[in-house]
């Protein structure tokens, strides 16, 4: 414990002395300064909207704000360049400081009779200061220029990544407008549809092929899902539910007993499914909850229907 203890304070210390870093320092002044909406946002952001909105606010922020160059390059720059303003105003005031000495120097003498040793000491003291002062900014001026030669490399690769996201962004784009170019999917998808509106419409199908049920066609729906429900027509939130299936048994992750599938029927033209889960969690059968689930199959890895009054969204996720 005493040693966990020291590793902390080691740890804390040495932060302490980074922070007094004015290189660092600078950095964090900057940074707040061009950021502070960024903090306002963050401490007065509404608690209830969910995690993924709040992410997609603070992730706009930051491509609003050039990225990296704007969260982390630019601070730095004037960072660099606040350092290097301060050195130069210390250079001018060591030379005023020198000016005025000798000056003063040269008044005393004349009007006071004082040696000369103490002055030239003095003087040979500032002439230090300032060539540490030269050299510091000299070394400053180099990183300032090294950092400008990495921004304009920044600059050409963001203008290189910017076009690759257009031209992905107007490929997407291409291909979810033409989406219906897709003849196979096409055909599937007016097939189903004109089957439902056969039946929302009560028009009969004797030009349209007969369902194809099948009683026990559970590899359809054999595996590990995550299950969404909620009251408006939604992917991928409200309610979540994780469970495996397995013929006819329903498991939770933990492999602890869900319950019972029943009525389990799958039209393989239509891609319609129908089942009943008894959920056991009461020995008596008349208390058993069911939840019924009507689904058409998007893909093999996703369901989208109801489960008794709610919008459903299955998920596989093995």
């Amino acid at each position: 414990m005493t040693e966990l203890k020291t590793k902390i304070n080691e740890i804390i210390d040495d932060i302490k002395g980074r922070i007094r870093n004015p290189l660092i320092l600078s950095f964090i002044l900057v940074w707040l300064y061009q950021h502070w909406s960024l903090l306002y946002q963050m401490l007065t952001i509404n608690v209830a909207l969910p995690v993924e909105s709040r992410l997609s606010l603070f992730k706009k922020y930051i491509e609003d704000h050039s990225g990296w160059y704007g969260m982390i390059g630019s601070p730095l720059i004037w960072s660099f360049i606040s350092l290097a303003c301060y050195y130069v105003i210390a250079i001018a005031a060591q030379a005023i400081k020198i000016y005025l000495g000798k000056r003063l120097n040269a008044f005393m003498l004349a009007k006071v009779d004082i040696g000369s040793f103490a002055l030239k000491t003095e003087l040979s003291e500032e002439k230090d200061n300032l060539k540490r002062v030269r050299k510091d900014l000299e070394t400053n001026q180099v990183l300032l220029n090294s950092l400008a030669i990495e921004r304009d490399s920044l600059d050409e690769k963001l203008q290189s990544v910017m076009k690759e996201l257009n031209d992905k962004t107007r490929s997407l784009n291409f291909s979810e407008n033409n989406i219906l170019s897709n003849k196979n999917f096409q055909a599937k998808f007016e097939e189903v549809i004109l089957f439902l509106l056969s039946q929302y419409a009560d028009i009969k199908q004797e030009h349209i092929r007969r369902q194809e049920f099948h009683s026990n066609y559970f590899k359809v729906l054999n595996g590990s899902w995550s299950i969404h429900k909620n009251l408006l027509f939604s992917r991928n939130s409200g309610n979540t539910q994780n469970l495996k299936f397995n013929n006819e048994k329903v498991l939770q992750l933990s492999d602890d007993n869900y319950g019972d599938i029943f009525d389990f029927r799958f039209d393989k033209q239509y891609h319609i499914l129908n089942f009943t889960i008894h959920i056991n969690k009461d020995s008596n059968p008349l208390n058993q909850k069911k939840e019924k689930y009507v689904l058409i199959q998007i893909n093999v890895d996703e369901f989208i229907g109801f489960c008794d009054m709610q919008f459903s969204h299955l998920k596989r996720h093995d």
